[in-house]
């Protein structure tokens, strides 16, 4: 009875619902960098890593793999909505997803989120020789609209518990709160660097009707210019398309006559400095804040001949040195 007994005993071990072989992963995580970009004069900004799964265990079954991906060390908002990238004590919003359509925060059961957002769960399976490889996209995308934002490069890194990764047997594929019996991390770095970048643009300068060129005509026009924040710039103007020879002689012309009107573009209201192209001597020079600067022209058509009635017109080119 006793060998019996010791027979059944061995069987009923035999024959448990939980795998036997203990399954042993590695991860490894490309990490996320947006490149080289210009934030301010950029919208949906996105980049792309790669989440890596290599696990061995028991033949023919699942791994449960959750991926915990906390604040970083720029940190997050209260609600996870936002993770930051540091430069210094200058904070860059972006956020991690878990689909290029980025709907669903990629969070961390570990971060002070309320559980919300949540770590994707996913399965592995094992083939029949014990091995299994995962490979899972992560997605990531700057906040549109940040202005004020210097040039130079910001990082935020994720380890220890910033990058806590779960795993366990399991088909069921939804991460729970509660500690999946192995712990490991994937350390990773997002990163950007925000290069000098700038937009400009103008209205027109125009002058309106006149009958004679007795009287000196003045006109002004604005023109705008967003540069990253601390680059510096020069704003020149050309002398125009219509054969003008400085800022103060460019020319109005017509296709009908070979008449033209003489016209100035200045920096000042006094219109005492002209408005060219010649660098360090009559450009207009600032720097970057992030946002939109906006300068006037100040135009003058002095006293001279009347020309025969028609419009007249000229092409200046506005040309942002940075």
């Amino acid at each position: 009875m006793r060998l019996r007994a010791l027979a059944l005993a061995v069987a009923l071990l035999a024959i448990s619902s939980q795998p036997a072989g203990a399954q042993a992963c590695s991860f490894t995580n490309t990490g996320l960098d947006f490149g080289n970009v210009g934030v301010a004069t950029s919208n949906n900004i996105q980049t792309t890593g790669t989440f890596t799964a290599t696990c061995t265990g028991t033949p023919n079954t699942q791994v449960r793999i959750c991926a915990n991906f906390n604040a970083g060390s720029g940190g997050a908002n209260s609600d996870g909505s936002l993770r930051y990238m540091l430069q210094g004590v200058t904070r860059l919003a972006y956020n991690i997803y878990t689909n290029n359509g980025f709907g669903q925060v990629w969070g961390s059961f570990t971060a002070l989120w309320n559980r919300s957002p949540r770590p994707p769960g996913m399965l592995l399976s094992l083939g029949a020789n014990g091995t299994g490889t995962l490979t899972r996209t992560i997605y990531a995308r700057l906040a549109n609209n940040q202005t004020g934002i210097p040039t130079g490069t910001f990082l935020s890194s994720f380890g220890g518990n910033n990058t806590q990764i779960a795993y366990n047997y399991s088909n069921v594929q939804n991460c729970q709160p509660a500690p999946l019996p192995n712990l490991t991390q994937a350390p990773f770095i997002v990163r950007l660097t925000n290069e000098s970048t700038c937009t400009v643009s103008a209205t027109n300068l125009a002058f309106g009707s006149t009958g004679t060129l007795a009287t000196v005509k003045t006109t002004t026009n604005s023109i705008s210019v967003n540069c990253t924040s601390g680059t510096l710039y020069e704003v020149g103007l050309s002398n125009g398309s219509s054969g003008g020879t400085g800022p103060t002689a460019r020319k109005m012309s017509n296709t009908a006559t070979t008449s033209k009107v003489t016209y100035g573009i200045y920096r000042d209201a006094a219109m005492s400095q002209p408005w060219g192209s010649t660098s360090g001597t009559d450009t207009l020079t600032a720097t970057g804040t992030g946002a939109a600067q906006n300068y006037t022209g100040y135009g003058r058509v002095p006293v001279q001949t009347t020309p025969p009635p028609m419009t007249y017109t000229d092409n200046v080119v506005v040309t942002v040195t940075y």
